[in-house]
């Protein structure tokens, strides 16, 4: 028995789920229809964490600590994942007919962060939780040592203390370094490349990499760029006490539009290539349960230079309350935009304007 099918949040399919779901089968398992295609879908972490939730396009498909097959069109795809209501990550994939995509979902306890990407190419690093306050105790343990060493040699007690310091900073460096690396590691194997989305009909936007500073695509000639950071958060309670339900911890992100046109968004970073001047920006924050938002939406006049990019971090807070019988009796949305900063790209790759890529709202 695997440790996920021991927690306490085996995998389950989610009860809002549009798609078939199969749970505990292996990537060789066969597709029900030879015209559709599939995600194999696995999720690992620490058994007893608040489970991932696994989103296709706008809707949860999956719950829980497993593996699954999701059964979904072919074409592309939103694959995002949530923990306890809070965008984590997400990445497009391009499923073909009759073809099996496989992902993994990996919890990262360093910073609470979760990992999509390709099965078998993202890992959690071996330095964490218990492991990791063990090696600090370690290091601690032998500076406290080496300092006790050097006072009884007679070497004085300056001396002593700045080979205390030395050894605790180039010790604690050498034990952090494995852990920047994996954690970088990790991150750029489940972004993969920036890829257009259009989210079935809507302008597309395009995805990137979901890093603290990902890297941004130059706009094309005589364009320049919006970038928006979309980052959510559930809080849930139930007669006044705070509730969790991992089939309901899942937030959609608010919609779009740019000059009237919807476009495509998601939870993380999200690219839109813009001409130069003033442009409407309109979000809308989500309806949850056959509930509407009691607040309106955020409207932006935003100007676009020539070349820079303009960066936006987008905020969604959602309130839940749910009452006897846990039917959701309150909900209330705070979506705010706030103005990162103004900038050039460095980088010389360009997002094209093209029937294929991301189209220009006019």
């Amino acid at each position: 028995m695997t440790a996920w099918e021991d927690s306490g949040f085996p995998l389950v399919g989610h009860r809002d789920s549009p798609y078939g779901v199969r749970v505990g089968v292996s990537p060789e398992s066969p597709l029900l229809s030879g015209d559709a295609g599939g995600l194999w879908i696995r999720t690992v972490g620490h058994p007893r964490s608040g489970p991932p939730v696994i989103g296709v396009g706008d809707a949860p498909v999956l719950s829980g600590w497993g593996q699954a097959l999701v059964q979904v069109p072919p074409g592309r795809h939103l694959v995002t994942a949530q923990i306890q209501g809070a965008g984590e990550c997400g990445r497009t994939v391009e499923v073909p007919a009759g073809g099996i995509v496989e992902l993994d979902f990996v919890e990262s306890r360093l910073g609470g962060k979760g990992v999509l990407g390709p099965s078998g190419r993202v890992r959690g690093t071996g330095l964490t939780g218990p492991r990791l306050i063990t090696v600090i105790l370690g290091v601690q343990a032998v500076a406290i040592a080496m300092l006790v060493t050097l006072l009884n040699s007679g070497e004085g007690w300056l001396f002593a203390l700045l080979g205390w310091l030395v050894w605790t900073v180039l010790a604690t460096w050498l034990v952090s370094l494995p852990i920047r690396w994996r954690g970088r590691s990790i991150v750029l194997a489940q972004s993969g490349e920036a890829v257009p989305y259009d989210g079935g009909g809507e302008a597309p936007g395009t995805l990137l990499p979901a890093l603290r500073r990902p890297p941004v695509p130059r706009p094309p000639e005589r364009h320049g760029g919006l970038l928006l950071h979309v980052d959510v958060d559930q809080n849930s309670t139930q007669d006044g006490s705070p509730r969790f339900d991992a089939h309901e911890s899942w937030t959609p992100p608010p919609s779009l539009s740019v000059d009237g046109i919807a476009t495509a968004v998601g939870h993380g970073p999200w690219f839109y290539p813009l001409p130069a001047g003033v442009h409407r920006v309109r979000l809308v924050p989500p309806t949850m349960d056959g509930h509407e938002p009691a607040t309106g939406p955020v409207e932006l006049e935003v100007t676009i230079d020539v070349g820079r990019v303009t960066h936006y971090d987008v905020e969604l807070r959602v309130d839940l309350a749910y009452g006897r019988g846990g039917h959701l009796s309150a909900y209330e949305p705070f979506l705010s935009a706030i103005l990162r900063d103004k900038h050039s790209p460095p980088g010389s790759t360009r997002i094209g304007v093209t029937s294929s890529g991301p189209q220009v709202p006019r």
